[in-house]
């Protein structure tokens, strides 16, 4: 493991991760996705924290072969999506990450929706207008299907 994860994996707990990220009948595979990784179950640290109201399910840290950290606040959706909702539960991961993440250094943030239902082209449409905000860029929250072979590692491909 990376010091910069070591790092990470110290200040938010060990307690605090897990090892995979399913959660309500919507499977998120973890083939093809870097080990050198810590999943943060949100559900926990929040807490721990101290930090209260709405969340993300998951927030992943990656470590790329360049060496770059790549975060991804990770909301799961088996059933309907309240598309309002699901934005400020990744904003608030994306905050998460900003306090917990490193200052310096080459960090990307990729807000990810894994979803069970279709969304509809309107669906799409509006979901494109709904930013996460992370240290300054507006970030675009990108889309998988639950329950498909190697989800994370397509949608973190594009």
């Amino acid at each position: 493991m990376s010091e910069v994860l070591d790092a990470i994996r110290s200040q938010i707990g060990i307690e605090n991760t897990a090892d995979s990220c399913s959660r309500d009948k919507c499977d998120v595979s973890l083939t093809d996705v870097p080990v050198e990784r810590i999943i943060v179950d949100v559900d926990l640290a929040f807490p721990a924290h101290g930090w209260t109201g709405e969340r993300c399910d998951f927030i992943i840290f990656l470590m790329r072969g360049d060496g770059s950290l790549l975060t991804v606040p990770l909301e799961l959706k088996s059933g309907g999506i309240d598309l309002t909702k699901a934005h400020r539960q990744l904003r608030r991961g994306a905050e998460f990450i900003n306090q917990f993440g490193p200052i310096n250094g080459s960090l990307t943030c990729r807000p990810i929706l894994i979803h069970g239902r279709s969304l509809s082209p309107k669906e799409f449409k509006r979901l494109n207008r709904l930013k996460v905000k992370f240290r300054g860029i507006k970030l675009t929250i990108q889309t998988e299907r639950c329950g498909r072979c190697r989800n994370l590692a397509r949608v973190l491909a594009t």
